[in-house]
């Protein structure tokens, strides 16, 4: 009930009032790019304004395929679909009680997701890579390691992000042989694309578009911290100390005093959405749509708090930076962003980042005692 009074409150008025938002064909810029790349792999013509992975370029071309408003709903209902195949695959992970918080977490998350509305009058790709990549969680859980393998693998070639995942996946569970998998099925996949995508694109992006999408965006609308240091002239150096702190982050997630600290039931799946919210925090670009990606991490985390035995405030400073993450109140924050003043979305980050590693190093911040 409550789902569907949001729903109708915050949904259905902009479907209803803005039907071009669910047909990006009408001049919505994002899956025009992909539905224009994949036109021109099919025509053989020249591709332009496409800053993505080239081995995305044949999963485009089968929506070229159709006209334009057919694309754009088949395109919808992809990621919807593969979306609730992530939220029934981490479903299956868990049992009893906490299947039913997860889900209905997940409900109201979804329908007060002011990043996914965003993202779905864009007709962006972040819910399908987010979905494809928890879906992978998934997978590796229910112990189908190959297929949660190529599953990230398909994330990270759609868009570059998940491929620091692998600090999840591969160095906090130790697990090397899960990235050789991954190394063995993004080579094949690779491979494969080079049938239908020109070895000239693949030098175009790596020569051009991988650096100039790798330079930190100063837009107000960067929900990365690293937009807040970034300049012409420190660009550079904002990458660089990205980079370092990236790897800090991932040495202190393989240290043995990490590992000795960390015996809460909580640690893996705190752990991935910590791993989510420092790759959307360190990211050169991370637009308000983007923030997607916590939808289902963070409803995964709170179920497994609601049903244990945590500190009150502890559960109630998860939920308040999640409503900054997740809801409308922080995008409106966003013409306030200034260098002086964070954005509520970045703010929200980086204090659940802040309170999730403290709990992974001493779980008794999070719970009572017996």
């Amino acid at each position: 009930m409550a789902c569907a009074l949001i729903a109708w409150n915050y949904w259905i008025p902009t479907f209803l009032y803005s039907p071009s938002a669910v047909r990006y064909g009408s001049g919505f810029p994002d899956f025009n790019l992909f539905y224009l790349a994949g036109h021109a792999i099919l025509t053989h013509t020249e591709i332009t304004r496409f800053i993505y992975p080239p081995p995305s370029l044949p999963f485009y071309e089968f929506f070229a395929l159709f006209n334009i408003d057919l694309a754009s709903w088949l395109w919808m209902m992809t990621y919807l679909i593969v979306f609730i195949a992530a939220v029934a695959g981490l479903a299956l992970t868990i049992g009893g009680v906490r299947r039913a918080y997860f889900v209905s977490l997940t409900g109201v998350l979804a329908f007060t997701s002011f990043p996914l509305l965003i993202m779905m009058n864009l007709g962006q790709v972040d819910l399908l890579v987010a979905s494809l990549s928890i879906l992978s969680l998934a997978m590796q859980r229910l112990e189908h390691e190959n297929a949660s393998a190529i599953l990230l693998s398909c994330a990270t070639l759609l868009k570059g992000p998940p491929l620091l995942l692998l600090i999840y996946f591969s160095l906090y569970r130790k697990d090397l042989r899960y990235f050789l998998r991954f190394i063995v099925v993004t080579i094949v996949i690779v491979a494969a694309s080079l049938i239908v995508v020109p070895l000239n694109i693949y030098a175009r992006y790596f020569g051009t578009v991988a650096p100039k999408v790798s330079v930190v965006s100063p837009s107000s609308l960067n929900q990365s911290l690293l937009s807040y240091t970034s300049s012409t002239l420190f660009s550079a150096v904002v990458i660089i100390a990205g980079v370092i702190v990236l790897s800090v982050f991932t040495l202190w997630v393989t240290s043995k005093k990490f590992r000795m600290t960390v015996t809460d039931p909580l640690r893996d799946d705190g752990m991935f959405l910590l791993n989510v919210l420092v790759i959307l925090l360190l990211s050169p670009r991370t637009w308000p749509g983007t923030y997607v990606w916590i939808i289902l991490p963070v409803a995964l985390f709170l179920s497994n708090l609601l049903q244990g035995k945590v500190k009150i405030l502890y559960l109630t400073a998860v939920c308040f930076d999640t409503v900054l993450l997740n809801a409308n109140l922080s995008q409106l924050f966003l013409q306030f962003s200034t260098y002086d003043i964070l954005p509520l979305a970045i703010s929200g980050n980086i204090m659940l980042t802040l309170i999730l590693a403290l709990s992974l190093l001493r779980p008794s911040v999070a719970h009572t005692k017996e």
